[in-house]
């Protein structure tokens, strides 16, 4: 059995566990529950006749737990960077965990095929502070530095929104690799 790591990271409150909930237990998160440290979530999956485990974990956004931060991306072959679209501060905190945390991860690693995809979450909100030429500039800014392509996804956790079309790139990135 194949297992692939997949780490879920960003600000605090961007429904990274809600999304992870959502897809592995077809689950609704409805009211808030601060992760303390990580979470560790688990889904086997068949793809062409190989089954993978993914474990995705999911890092706490809120920085009283920076400092354990770095350690978890060891052994990860995919980082999904989450950002709330209704709140503009999540995509500064998203920069800034890009510049010390994923950049350090891929520059220091020996498989330079690590995969970075940003997650825009909430979409089902009125109030969207981030524009998509923000967005476009941030995966720009993201792909020089890294070499390699990061993609981009919409979603939204609560209305069951773009989670199938996600974690189905996530699991062709590592059919692919």
């Amino acid at each position: 059995m194949n297992t692939i790591k997949v780490i879920f990271t960003g600000a605090a409150q961007t429904g990274k566990t809600a999304l992870l909930k959502r897809y592995i237990n077809n689950e609704t998160v409805s009211t808030y529950k601060m992760t303390i440290g990580m979470d560790i979530f688990s889904k086997r999956i068949n793809k062409m006749n190989t089954n993978f485990t993914f474990q995705f974990v999911e890092i706490a956004g809120r920085r009283q737990f920076d400092f354990m931060r770095k350690g978890q991306y060891r052994g990860a072959s995919i980082v999904g960077l989450v950002v709330d679209v209704s709140r503009r501060e999540t995509l500064q905190r998203a920069r800034e965990i890009f510049v010390s945390e994923i950049l350090p991860w891929i520059q220091n690693s020996l498989n330079k095929n690590k995969k970075v995809i940003l997650i825009l979450n909430k979409i089902d909100l009125d109030q969207r502070e981030i524009s998509k030429n923000d967005i476009l500039r941030f995966i720009n800014y993201m792909s020089q530095l890294i070499g390699n392509k990061v993609s981009y996804f919409e979603a939204s956790a609560l209305n069951n929104i773009g989670i199938e079309e996600l974690f189905e790139h996530i699991t062709n990135i590592v059919n692919t690799n």
